[in-house]
């Protein structure tokens, strides 16, 4: 199959003159024309050959067979009987030697073509093991990152690959590799309503594809917009936890155009499934290490709760909490019977007025909370903060809030408040537990003072 059609039709030319030269030299030891060299080089022809060149060696070997070896020779008279039907038996012969090699020649290029369809087969599972593997020994999302970085690029050919976590509304990219590392990502966040694959493919969880810059550019704007030149053509599938919810995306970038094919869908989505799995043991792991080092935090921070002067405490409790649960924001109120008087606010804000006080009817959920002496969680406090409340929480640009109430005698007489300005996913109950712990040392020093 490889070689050239003028080396195939050369070798017919050349194989059929030697064929007939043999041939017609056989007529010097016998009367009537044996034919076998001329067979010999039509096989000889189909073998290197194939179709085409058999049959200009058998049109070419047969007509100057006709012309020199049929009696009477080199004449256009009344062929003799005799050696008109050997030609005719020997042409039937070649047609059917021709058809018989041309015929294991196919079996045994549709042998080859299983073989190797079987040998790729093999190293797709052997790929998949080592993914398999690699993941097994993962216990961070970095860890998971770095196995696809390694993995998925080889298996489908791919010079970039980024792993993006879903945070509330929001795409946390995750180490990435190749060309993606080039991205203009800000702060490593992606806003998922945004029109790039990576978002498209966690939004609607499905797989998305790009097979060219054109597409690219006019299907996903925001994704043109941030990747470099270099990527011609792209793909992103979703990655999902055991129990099918979508917990991220994974994107993949390519250097050159590419044509959708299912075979580098259904490896993406095994890789993609198999980085599900793992992301979501490590999440565990994650949520335990992070756990862990909150109550250590806890313990160690707690002596410093106990001072003489109201407003250090105060002060620290804000401080810590914020630092402890990874927030923009520590806040502390005093509960009055309709109003939130602030104590403090760590960072400091200029300008703000450390005595403010604010209507507790503008925090509906906040004094459902009081009143149950609950933990609460509100993912978006714009959504259900009214008047000055919600003038209050746009000036220091808070979303997503996380309140506790601090127990005095009983009574919730503060409310500790632990605050972002994106969008997070709500706390799982380890981490509502751990911020109750926080209350309630806060809560124990406060009460002693």
């Amino acid at each position: 199959m490889s070689r050239s059609a003028r080396a195939r039709y050369l070798f017919a030319l050349v194989a059929t003159l030697i064929g007939t030269l043999a041939t017609v030299a056989l007529l010097e030891v016998a009367d009537e024309g044996i034919y076998a060299p001329l067979l010999g080089a039509v096989v000889l022809t189909a073998l290197y050959g194939g179709l085409g060149p058999s049959v200009v060696a058998i049109a070419l070997g047969w007509g100057l067979g006709l012309w020199l070896v049929v009696q009477p020779r080199r004449t256009l008279q009344l062929r003799d009987a005799d050696d008109f039907s050997r030609w005719w038996i020997t042409l039937g012969v070649a047609a059917i030697s021709v058809f018989v090699v041309l015929l294991l020649r196919s079996r045994e290029r549709q042998a080859m073509k299983e073989t190797e369809s079987a040998q790729d087969a093999m190293q797709e599972v052997r790929s998949l093991q080592q993914v398999s593997v690699a993941l097994s020994a993962a216990v961070a999302s970095t860890d998971v990152a770095d196995v696809l970085a390694t993995h998925l690029g080889r298996i489908l050919g791919a010079q970039g690959v980024a792993l993006g976590l879903l945070d509330g509304d929001q795409l946390v990219i995750v180490d990435p590799s190749g060309l993606a590392t080039r991205a203009q990502v800000p702060d490593g966040r992606l806003e998922v309503q945004a029109t790039t694959l990576i978002g498209r493919a966690a939004r609607q969880d499905e797989l998305v594809f790009a097979h060219d810059r054109l597409a690219l550019d006019r299907e996903f704007p925001d994704s043109a917009g941030i990747l470099p030149s270099d990527v011609r053509s792209a793909m992103a599938i979703p990655v999902r936890s055991a129990d099918r919810a979508v917990i991220g995306a994974i994107g993949i970038l390519f250097d050159h155009e590419h044509d959708r094919s299912m075979e580098v869908e259904a490896l993406a989505q095994v890789v993609a499934d198999l980085a599900g799995t793992t992301l979501e043991r490590a999440g565990l792991y994650e949520r335990e290490r992070e756990s862990r080092q909150a109550l250590d935090r806890i313990l160690q921070v707690s002596p410093r709760f106990l001072a003489d002067d109201p407003g250090s405490v105060v002060a620290a409790v804000c401080r810590e909490a914020r630092v402890t649960f990874g927030a923009d924001y520590g806040v502390l109120w005093r509960v009055g019977e309709s109003s939130l008087e602030l104590l403090c606010v760590d960072p400091p804000v200029p300008g703000l007025a450390e005595d403010t006080t604010l209507k507790l009817t503008d925090f509906p959920m906040l004094r459902q909370a009081l009143e149950e002496l609950g933990t609460s969680f509100v993912p978006d406090v714009l959504e259900t903060t009214t008047g000055e409340g919600r003038a209050f929480v746009s000036r220091l640009g808070i979303r997503s809030s996380l309140r506790a109430p601090v127990v005095i005698a009983g009574t919730s007489e503060m409310v500790l408040s632990i605050s972002w300005q994106v969008v997070v996913s709500p706390p799982e109950p380890a981490t509502l537990a751990l911020v109750r712990r926080f209350a309630d040392q806060a809560g124990l020093a406060l009460e002693q003072l």
